[in-house]
C-alpha cells in the first residue's frame, strides 16, 4: 500500500474535477498493484481528496471499477478509430485498425492492465460489459463491415479478435519482463503474421 505521505495523483492534461482525479489516481494505483490491493483510501489519498469524497462520486469501489473500465475503454476506441479512413477499401483497413491498437496498447501499458484486470476479476456489471460490446461493434461494423456481418453472432468473431489482440498482449507481456524490445520491424513482422493468420 503507498504511504500516506504519497503526493497526490499528477492528472492527465485536462484533468481538474475530483472524479476524474479519483479515476486517474484508481488507474496509476491498480497497474502498479492489482484491483483487489488498493482500498478506496489509498485512491482517495492518492487523488489529494478526504476519504468520504470518494464515495460522493462513486457508490462503491465496484462501481469505481466500472466506471474506470469505461473511461479506458473509450480512450482505446478513440484511439482505434482516430486511424480509420472511410476512403481505404476494406480488405485494407486491416493494417490501420492492427496498428492503431497495437500502439496504444503498447504505449499505455497502465491502461491496458487495468483493462485487462477488469475484465478477468468479474468486477463489470451487465450494464458495462454491453455498453463495452457497442464499442466494439461500432469499430468492427466501422473497419470490417463485410467480415463483420458474415461472422457477427457466431465463435468466428472472437477467433478473429484473438487473433490481432493476442499477439499485441503477448509482446506487451515479453517486453514489460524485459525478454524483449518492441521495434518497428519486430511490428511489422507480427502484422504480416497476424494478417497470414486471417486470411480466409
Amino acid at each position: 500500500m503507498p504511504s500516506s505521505s504519497a503526493p497526490a495523483v499528477r492528472s492527465r492534461p485536462g484533468v481538474t474535477d475530483k472524479r476524474a482525479a479519483l479515476l486517474e489516481a484508481a488507474l496509476e494505483l491498480m497497474a502498479r498493484h492489482g484491483l483487489q490491493n488498493v482500498p478506496t483510501s489509498a485512491i482517495a489519498r492518492r487523488a489529494g481528496v478526504a476519504k468520504g469524497t470518494l464515495f460522493v462520486y462513486f457508490e462503491t469501489k465496484e462501481h469505481l471499477l466500472n466506471e474506470l473500465y469505461l473511461t479506458i475503454a473509450t480512450r482505446f476506441n478513440q484511439a482505434v478509430q482516430a486511424a480509420f479512413d472511410p476512403q481505404v477499401p476494406p480488405p485494407a483497413r486491416l493494417r490501420p485498425f492492427w496498428f492503431a491498437f497495437a500502439r496504444w496498447y503498447l504505449d499505455h501499458p497502465a491502461d491496458a492492465s487495468v483493462l485487462l484486470q477488469c475484465e478477468v476479476a468479474a468486477v463489470l456489471t451487465p450494464e458495462t460489459q454491453a455498453r463495452k460490446a457497442e464499442m466494439d461493434t461500432a469499430l468492427a461494423r466501422a473497419f470490417f463491415p463485410d467480415v463483420f456481418e458474415r461472422v457477427a453472432g457466431s465463435s468466428l468473431r472472437y477467433v478473429g479478435y484473438a487473433l490481432i489482440a493476442g499477439p499485441i498482449q503477448a509482446l506487451a507481456q515479453m517486453r514489460d519482463k524485459g525478454e524483449i524490445e518492441i521495434t518497428d520491424d519486430l511490428l511489422e513482422e507480427t502484422f504480416a503474421r497476424v494478417q497470414q493468420a486471417l486470411q480466409p
